[in-house]
């Protein structure tokens, strides 16, 4: 890389009583030894690495599809990705964009080949992560179901007395779903199973259902 060669720092703290600068300087002074030209400085303040937006971050990632730099340096990897999994989608992203990402604490520099080996055990790290989330998903769904319990979203209760008022009332089965919150299937069931029926007529102005 070149005595010309554009780069952004990245820097983010979690809480607003620690000092970035404790990062910044050591970033800095890394780029200032190798001669390359600082654009801009990114700080997140007091934001935590779990946070999926993170303000500074997402408009560097802009800054840098538009090519304001050719390199990012961090601190530390810790301080720009959330987990295995964020870090390697960072990794991709900033390769398909053809930025360099370098972390100072980790010497780890993906325009280097032990950079690019890192990218490689990253994916596979980051897959075998998913894959492990998604079984104990399975897992949980699995034994949830074995102890008798509803899965997913719970319904809101039928109230039997608002249905028949608001069947009295001629409205549709869209009308009627709406106003009690639920799907119009269940309407569309419950008033089948009723002696009356659903209403034939639709209100003023609505199609038949």
């Amino acid at each position: 890389m070149t005595e010309s060669t554009r780069v952004a720092v990245y820097l983010r703290v979690s809480t607003l009583d620690q000092d970035p600068e404790s990062q910044g300087r050591e970033v800095r002074a890394f780029v200032a030894g190798r001669g390359w030209e600082l654009i801009e400085t990114y700080q997140d303040l007091g934001i935590s690495g779990a946070k999926a937006r993170r303000p500074a971050l997402d408009r560097l990632l802009k800054d840098a599809w538009r090519g304001r730099f050719q390199a990012v340096v961090v601190w530390d990897l810790s301080r720009m990705a959330r987990s295995t999994l964020n870090a390697l989608q960072l990794l991709q992203e900033f390769q398909d964009m053809k930025v360099r990402l370098v972390a100072v604490k980790q010497t780890f520099d993906t325009d280097t080949p032990l950079g690019r080996a890192f990218f490689t055990l990253a994916a596979m790290f980051a897959e075998l992560e998913r894959e492990i989330l998604i079984e104990r998903v399975r897992a949980g769904m699995a034994r949830a179901r074995a102890e008798g319990k509803r899965i997913g979203r719970p319904e809101r209760r039928l109230d039997l007395e608002e249905l028949r008022r608001l069947q009295g009332e001629r409205l549709s089965i869209r009308q009627i779903a709406r106003r009690m919150g639920i799907p119009r299937s269940t309407v569309a069931k419950r008033l089948a199973a009723t002696p009356q029926g659903p209403s034939s007529s639709p209100a003023p102005g609505e199609a038949p259902v």
